[in-house]
C-alpha cells in the first residue's frame, strides 16, 4: 500500500508544479500582443520628446514636451517657444517669444504627428497584418520593435520603426526611413507618463 501511495503523491506533485507553471505562463508571460493592446489603450499621457532630424545638408535636434488629454487634443510645446494645438478641427500655432499665432489646416503637420500615440494606433490598424513584430528581451530592457509602413505618398517619411518597452508598454524610439531606407528621423521619448487608460 505504501510502495503505491509514494509514486501516486510524486505524481500528483509533478501534475501540481506543471499546473502551476503552465497557469504563470498563460497569466504573466509577456507576448507581442499582450505588450501591444496595452500599449493602445493609452488615451491621455505626457511625456519629453526629441526629434532628430537628418538631411544630406545637416542634422537637428529640436526637443519638446508632447500632452495628449484625449479626444485629438494634443500640445506639443518646443524649448525654443513654439507650441502646436491640435484637435480634430485644425493646428493653432504659437510663439511664446514673438506672440505670434496661426490657425492652421490639420495637413500642415506632415512628421510631428507621426509620433503621438493616436496616430500610431491609426497606423497599425491600417497596416494589419503587414507589420514586422520581433520581440527582443534583452537583459537591461526588453523591447518590442514594430515595423511598419507610412501611406502620405511621401518619399521622406516611408517606413517606421517603433521600440516599446516590454515591462510598462510605453514607448522608448521611434525611427523614420525614407522610400531608400535611410533613416531621416528619430523620436527619442523620455519621463513617459500614462495618466488615463481606454477600458
Amino acid at each position: 500500500m505504501k510502495k503505491i501511495k509514494i509514486p501516486l503523491i510524486i505524481i500528483l506533485v509533478i501534475v501540481g508544479i506543471i499546473s502551476c507553471l503552465a497557469f504563470y505562463q498563460k497569466l504573466f508571460k509577456e507576448t507581442p500582443e499582450n505588450i501591444m493592446t496595452r500599449f493602445k489603450k493609452m488615451k491621455s499621457y505626457s511625456c519629453n520628446v526629441e526629434y532628430t532630424i537628418k538631411n544630406p545638408r545637416c542634422t537637428t535636434v529640436q526637443k519638446a514636451t508632447l500632452k495628449s488629454e484625449g479626444q485629438g487634443n494634443i500640445e506639443l510645446k518646443f524649448d525654443d517657444g513654439r507650441i502646436f494645438k491640435y484637435s480634430n478641427k485644425d493646428i493653432v500655432l504659437s510663439n511664446e517669444n514673438t506672440k505670434e499665432k496661426f490657425t492652421l489646416s490639420k495637413e500642415f503637420d506632415k512628421f510631428y504627428k507621426l509620433s503621438f500615440m493616436e496616430n500610431i494606433r491609426e497606423l497599425l490598424l491600417l497596416n494589419g497584418e503587414n507589420m514586422k513584430v520581433i520581440y527582443n528581451k534583452e537583459k537591461s530592457l526588453g523591447y518590442l520593435e514594430i515595423e511598419y509602413q507610412l501611406y502620405d505618398n511621401n518619399k521622406e517619411l516611408n517606413k517606421c520603426k517603433l521600440f516599446i518597452n516590454t515591462e510598462n508598454s510605453i514607448p522608448v524610439e521611434m525611427i523614420i526611413f525614407d522610400d531608400t531606407g535611410e533613416e531621416r528621423i528619430k523620436v527619442d521619448y523620455s519621463n513617459f507618463v500614462v495618466s488615463k487608460l481606454v477600458r
